[in-house]
């Protein structure tokens, strides 16, 4: 327990000299499961239990990296607010994490360069919605928002499982913020709900951000690409598409990228899935997927005379057929890229 740890560290001198020295600290509820990535990262791992407010600030003064995961038995607004005191600290991770409200999460980060969410929860919006379902809130409806908050935050990470309204409540904080002159590097997962939310945040950025990282797991042929047209200065994208299985392409990914407008972009990388879904009338099925070849002329567009590299990671099933006739038809799809020489395709063979 992290209390204990706490009482330690003010007791013995050689424990707080460890904790002098920390760096990177992840703080976890019993039920949380460590997951593969994160033994690539490693952190000095606690169980959490009752934080007292300062401890962390008192006893980590070299704290770069703080994350909390699955914290969800007791709201965190005391620890949370006490992490202003923590100077030092870069980067935040939240997972599964519970608050009061918004505003004691706005209300307490830190001078953050690196901030990631994912499954946050308020009580209030748990209260709301259980009497009454449809009710949506605001930030202004309960306390004003922290607009000098996240002044140099440069990545941003905001993860799926998010209730909507949630994730358009963050953006709402989010756009008044300094953080929309600063954050080069945005990380979106690619969800219906959050589609609208996703665009205001992507034109409030605008010419700052460099780096786009739309995320999925795998997207329905329902599912809508983000607005780009705002963002003339992006350099990196990385994105999913639906396999043609699923969507034709001419509906989604030329749509998709004819909403562009940088000309300083350098990579696409595309991430796509094949042989998930098996199918006898599959070749048919590609060649209604491939676009009028007239469309094609978007991707010989002046904002894409930069462009040095477009790679297409192709996620294989097991039970994948026909990789090359699927190769061939994305070449084609892409095919003022491929004469260029720029197309290129990465396979991994698996269960996705």
């Amino acid at each position: 327990m992290f209390s204990k740890l706490v009482r330690s560290g003010f007791e013995h001198a050689a424990v707080r000299k460890r904790l002098t020295e920390t760096r990177s600290l992840l703080l976890q509820g019993e039920n949380h499961i460590a997951s593969e990535d994160e033994s690539d990262h490693p952190r000095s791992v606690m169980t959490i239990g009752i934080i007292s407010p300062g401890a962390v600030s008192v006893l980590c003064p070299s704290l770069e990296c703080i994350a909390f995961r699955d914290c969800t038995a007791a709201p965190l607004h005391h620890t949370f607010r006490a992490l202003r005191l923590c100077q030092s600290v870069t980067e935040l991770s939240l997972v599964g994490v519970k608050f009061i409200d918004s505003y004691d999460l706005q209300s307490a980060v830190p001078r953050l360069r690196k901030l990631g969410m994912e499954r946050i929860w308020y009580l209030r919006h748990e209260r709301e919605t259980a009497s009454a379902p449809s009710t949506q809130w605001r930030l202004s409806s309960h306390k004003p928002p922290n607009c000098r908050a996240l002044p140099r935050l440069e990545h941003l990470r905001i993860g799926p499982n998010l209730p909507d309204d949630v994730f358009a409540e963050l953006v709402e904080w989010l756009v008044g913020t300094p953080a929309c002159k600063s954050v080069s590097t945005l990380e979106i997962w690619q969800v219906d709900g959050y589609i609208p939310s996703a665009n205001k945040l992507l034109e409030a950025v605008g010419p700052f951000l460099l780096h786009l990282h739309e995320l999925s797991t795998a997207a329905a042929p329902t599912h809508l690409h983000m607005d780009l047209r705002h963002n003339i200065n992006l350099r990196y994208l990385h994105s999913y598409i639906e396999p043609f299985e699923e969507a034709p392409a001419q509906t989604t990914l030329l749509h998709f990228l004819s909403s562009i407008r940088s000309k300083h972009l350098e990579e696409i990388r595309l991430l796509t899935c094949y042989g998930l879904l098996f199918s006898t009338l599959f070749e048919a099925r590609v060649a209604e997927s491939l676009p009028d070849p007239k469309r094609l002329a978007i991707l010989d567009r002046p904002v894409f005379s930069a462009l040095k590299s477009v790679v297409v990671d192709v996620k294989l099933g097991w039970y994948a057929q026909r990789e090359d006739l699927f190769v061939n038809k994305m070449r084609e799809m892409l095919l003022p890229w491929h004469v260029r020489g720029i197309l290129k395709f990465e396979r991994t063979v698996g269960l996705f």
